[in-house]
C-alpha cells in the first residue's frame, strides 16, 4: 500500500522484470494501481500471464528462422531474422564476419535446433568463436554465456531451464518430462494417454498442459480446428533428461509406441477417404513420432509384439510419404521378429506387401519381391480379404510389367478383373482395366490396350481417389500412361501428346515420387518421338533429380538410358553410347526390361553410325533371339527394323537379307496395328528398294504405309516418309510419261534412254 501512495498522484511507467516466481505478490500490486491510480502504468516480463484486470498481454515470438528443406545459401540465409542475430553475436566477439555459403547450412540448423529463441541464440553464439560452427551444433546443451554480467539463470541454457522447472508444481513437473517423449507435435488427448497415471482419468493433464502454455513452457498452433501442442527444442532435451533422471524412459517410451501404433491403425480407414494433399499433411505431421517409436521398439529395450505391430501399422505411411528406403529397413527388421504366432497373420500381410513394392522401386525386381508377394497374396487369400488380394495383385502385376513377363502379367490382370467384378467399386474396375491394358500392349495388341484404356478411365470418372489400399499403383495416370503409348505405336502423333501431357500432370498431382518417375520414364518416349528436344529434356532431368533424390535405382537407370538417346538426336554419338550401354547394363542387373529393346535399338543404330556394325549386329541379333524364346513380341517390328538397316549398311550383297528384315519388321507391325514402325520400315525399305532402282516397289510400300495417315501429322517420321513418297511420284511421274523420241548422241546418250523405258515397264 505504501508504494501505491507513494505513487498515486503521479504519471509513471513502472517495470518489472522476469515476475514468475513473485507472480501473486506481483499480480496484486498490478490490480491495485490499475484500480487506485490514473496515470501509472506497468510493464512486466514473465513467462505467464498477471490474470489481473486491465492486463493486455503481448506474447514475445521467436524470431523467424530458415525452415528446413529451404535455400542454404548465405544470402537465403541471412533473410531471417534469427539468423541475422546470430550472425551479429558472433561479430561482436570475433570481429568481422563475412557468412560463407558453405557455413550458411549449419548457422541455419543452430538458429532451428535453438527454435529462433533469442536467449538462446545469445548462448550460442558466444562459442562460435572459440569452437566453430560445427562444434557448437553438437554441443548445444552444454553453451554458456560469455558475459559475466549476466544473472546466474541466463548463463547457461540448462540454468534457463532450471529456473523455470524449479517453479512447477510436482504434477507439472511429472507431466513436463513425459510429454518430451513426443517429437515435435501432439495432441491433449496424445497427452492424456501417455503422462498420466492409470485410472486417473485426464482432467489433471488438461489442466497441466494449459498451465505450461500459459508459463510459455509449450509451444501451440490449431490444426483441423483443434490445438497441437510442441514443447521448443532445447526445452525437450531437457525435460528428456528429467525424464531419464526419474527412471521414467522405458515406461513412457512403451506407452508411446503403443499409442503411436493404435493411433495409426485406427487412423488408416478414414485416412484413406481424405484427398492426397490432407493426407500427406496428416502423415508428414506423424513421421517423427513414428520414427521415434519405431527406433524405440527396435532397439534392446524394445519388445517384438510390440515393434512388429507398430511397423505393420506404419508401412502405409512411408509408402504414402515416399519414404522407401525406411519402409523397406522396417519391413525388413520386422519380417525377421515376426515369430510363429504371427506367421500367417494380417500383420504379417501387411509387411509380406509392402516390403516388394519399396524393393522394386529401390532396389529392382529380384526374386525377394516376387516371394514376398507370393507369401503376402497367399495369407490374403486364406483370410479372404478381396480388397487386401487386388491390393497386392496390383504390385504383382507392376513386377510383372517391369520384368516384361507377359504371360504372368495377363494371368494377374484377368484375375483382378475377377476380383473387381465381386466388389463390384469402380475404383477396382479401373484398376483392373488398367491392368488389363498394360497386358495387352506388352503383347502388341495396341488397339484392345487403348479399349481398355478407355474403358478404365470412363470407371475412374473425375479422378483417382487412390486409396491407401492400393499403394503405389496409381491406376488414372498409368491409364493415361497406356493411351498415350497405344497412340504413339498407332502412330497417331497428335493424340498420344495430348494423353502424355494429361498424364505427367496427373502422376505429379498423386504426390508419389514412383509414380510420377514411372509415368515419365514411359511417356517421355513420345516427345523424343516428336523431336521435341526441349521437353524431353526438361522431363529427362526431372526423372533423373526425383530418382536420385528417393534412391529409385530402377528409374536412374532408365534416366541415364532416356539421356543416351536424347544425345543420339543431337549427334552426340559417342556420349549416347556410353549412356545407352550403362543403362542397359544396370537395367540388366535390376530386371527392369520395358525399355531395354527401345535402348538396345537406339545403341545399335549409335554403332552403326560410328562403323561399328558388327557389334551392332550381334547387339540386335540376341536381342531378337531372346525376345522370340519367351514370346516377347512387342519390339520385333523396331528389332527387325534395325536389323534390316544395319545388314543395309555393311554391303550390297547382303542387302537381300536386310530387304527381308524390313519386310519382316513391317509384317509385325500390321499384326500389332504398330503403324508407327510399320511406317519407319516402310520407309527405310523404300530407300533400300530405291538404291536398287526398283522405283515402283517402293512406291508401293510407302504409299501403303502412309495410306489413311492425316495430312496434318507431322512428326519427323511422317515428315521423311512424305519426303521420299514425293521423290518417288516424280521419278515414278517421269518414268510413265509417254515415251518421247529418243535423238542418240553417242552410246551413253543411247544407253540412257532405253534404261528409262525399262524402269517405265
Amino acid at each position: 500500500m505504501e508504494l501505491v501512495d507513494l505513487v498515486r498522484s503521479r504519471k509513471l511507467l513502472i517495470i518489472l522484470d522476469s515476475c514468475e516466481h513473485v507472480i501473486e505478490t506481483v499480480a496484486l500490486l498490478a490490480e491495485q494501481l490499475y484500480q487506485e491510480t490514473e496515470q501509472v502504468y506497468l510493464l512486466t516480463t514473465s513467462r505467464e500471464l498477471l490474470k489481473v484486470e486491465g492486463e493486455h498481454c503481448c506474447r514475445v515470438l521467436p524470431l523467424d528462422f530458415p525452415p528446413d528443406g529451404s535455400a542454404q545459401t548465405a544470402n537465403a540465409v541471412l533473410r531471417y531474422p534469427a539468423t541475422q542475430l546470430f550472425v551479429r553475436r558472433v561479430a561482436a566477439r570475433a570481429g568481422s564476419v563475412v557468412l560463407a555459403d558453405d557455413e550458411a547450412p549449419f548457422v541455419a540448423e543452430i538458429c532451428r535446433k535453438l527454435d529462433g529463441i533469442p536467449l538462446a541464440i545469445e548462448l550460442a553464439s558466444g562459442q562460435v568463436a572459440a569452437l566453430g560452427l560445427k562444434n557448437t551444433l553438437s554441443r548445444l546443451e552444454l553453451l554458456k554465456l560469455s558475459h559475466r554480467t549476466a544473472v546466474p539463470r541466463h548463463r547457461t541454457l540448462k540454468a534457463t531451464l532450471d529456473w523455470s522447472y524449479d517453479l512447477l508444481s510436482d504434477i507439472e513437473r511429472i507431466i513436463f518430462r513425459r510429454i518430451a517423449i513426443f517429437v515435435g507435435h501432439f495432441t491433449l488427448e496424445a497427452a492424456q494417454r501417455i503422462a498420466a497415471e492409470p485410472g486417473s482419468g485426464g482432467s489433471a493433464v488438461a489442466d497441466v498442459i494449459a498451465g505450461l502454455f500459459e508459463k510459455s513452457l509449450l509451444a501451440t498452433r490449431f490444426c483441423r480446428g483443434q490445438p497441437r501442442y510442441r514443447l521448443l527444442n532445447t526445452t525437450r532435451a531437457y525435460a528428456l533428461g528429467k525424464l531419464e533422471e526419474h527412471g521414467e524412459v522405458a515406461l513412457i517410451s512403451v506407452r508411446h509406441a503403443e499409442y503411436v501404433a493404435e493411433q495409426l491403425e485406427s487412423e488408416r480407414p478414414d485416412l484413406s477417404s481424405l484427398p492426397r494433399a490432407e493426407r500427406f499433411a496428416i502423415y508428414s505431421g506423424q513421421l517423427s513420432n513414428v520414427r521415434a517409436a519405431l527406433e524405440w521398439s527396435f532397439g534392446p529395450h524394445g519388445d517384438d509384439e510390440t515393434a512388429t505391430r507398430l511397423a505393420a501399422a506404419s508401412m502405409q505411411l512411408f509408402l504414402e510419404l515416399s519414404l522407401l528406403i525406411e519402409c523397406q529397413a522396417w519391413a525388413e527388421r520386422a519380417m525377421a521378429r515376426l515369430g510363429n504366432l504371427h506367421q500367417n497373420s494380417r500383420r504379417a500381410m501387411e509387411i509380406s506387401a509392402s516390403l516388394p513394392l519399396a524393393l522394386m522401386h529401390t532396389e529392382g525386381n529380384d526374386q525377394r519381391v516376387r516371394t514376398a508377394f507370393a507369401s503376402a497374396l497367399e495369407i490374403a487369400v486364406d483370410q479372404g480379404d478381396l480388397a487386401y488380394e487386388l491390393r497386392i495383385l496390383s504390385g504383382l502385376f507392376m513386377y510383372s510389367h517391369w520384368t516384361m513377363d507377359i504371360r504372368g502379367a495377363t494371368d494377374i490382370a484377368a484375375r483382378s478383373k475377377k476380383l473387381a467384378l465381386k466388389t463390384r467399386d469402380p475404383d477396382d474396375m479401373a484398376l483392373a482395366e488398367s491392368m488389363l491394358a498394360a497386358s495387352n500392349h506388352l503383347l502388341g495388341n495396341h488397339i484392345i490396350a487403348q479399349q481398355h484404356c478407355e474403358f478404365g478411365l470412363r470407371y475412374s470418372g473425375s479422378g483417382p481417389r487412390f486409396r491407401a489400399g492400393q499403394h503405389l499403383f496409381h491406376y488414372t495416370s498409368f491409364l493415361l500412361v497406356g493411351m498415350a503409348r497405344s497412340l504413339l505405336y498407332r502412330g497417331l502423333l497428335d493424340r498420344s501428346l495430348e494423353y502424355a501431357e494429361l498424364a505427367i500432370e496427373e502422376a505429379e498431382k498423386s504426390g508419389h515420387a514412383a509414380t510420377f518417375c514411372r509415368s515419365l520414364a514411359l511417356i517421355v518416349p513420345v516427345f523424343l518421338t516428336l523431336a521435341d528436344t526441349r521437353r524431353a529434356d526438361q522431363y529427362i532431368a526431372e526423372l533423373s533429380d526425383l530418382s536420385v533424390a528417393h534412391s529409385l535405382k530402377p528409374y536412374c537407370a532408365i534416366a541415364t538410358g532416356l539421356r543416351g538417346q536424347w544425345l543420339l538426336l543431337q549427334d552426340n554419338l559417342l556420349d549416347a553410347i556410353s549412356l545407352l550401354k550403362r543403362a542397359l547394363e544396370e537395367l540388366h542387373a535390376q530386371r527392369q526390361e520395358m525399355l531395354n529393346m527401345d535402348f538396345a535399338c537406339d545403341l545399335a543404330a549409335a554403332f552403326v553410325k560410328v562403323g561399328e556394325q558388327e557389334q551392332a549386329l550381334r547387339l540386335v541379333l540376341n536381342a531378337i533371339e531372346d525376345q522370340q524364346r519367351v514370346g516377347k513380341f512387342l519390339h520385333m517390328p523396331a528389332l527387325f527394323r534395325m536389323k534390316g538397316l544395319i545388314l543395309a549398311s555393311r554391303s550390297a550383297e547382303e542387302e537381300a537379307e536386310a530387304e527381308n528384315a524390313l519386310l519382316l519388321s513391317i509384317d509385325w507391325a500390321k499384326r500389332q496395328s504398330a503403324v508407327l514402325f510399320e511406317l519407319k520400315a516402310a520407309t527405310d525399305l523404300a530407300e533400300l528398294l530405291r538404291r536398287k532402282r526398283r522405283i515402283p516397289e517402293a512406291y508401293r510400300h510407302i504409299s501403303a504405309a502412309l495410306n489413311g495417315t492425316p495430312d496434318e501429322m507431322m512428326s519427323p517420321v511422317h515428315m521423311r516418309a512424305r519426303q521420299v513418297l514425293r521423290r518417288f511420284q516424280s521419278s515414278c511421274d517421269a518414268a510413265m510419261a509417254p515415251p518421247r523420241r529418243c535423238i542418240p548422241h553417242g552410246r551413253d546418250a543411247r544407253e540412257k534412254c532405253e534404261s528409262s523405258r525399262t524402269r517405265g515397264d
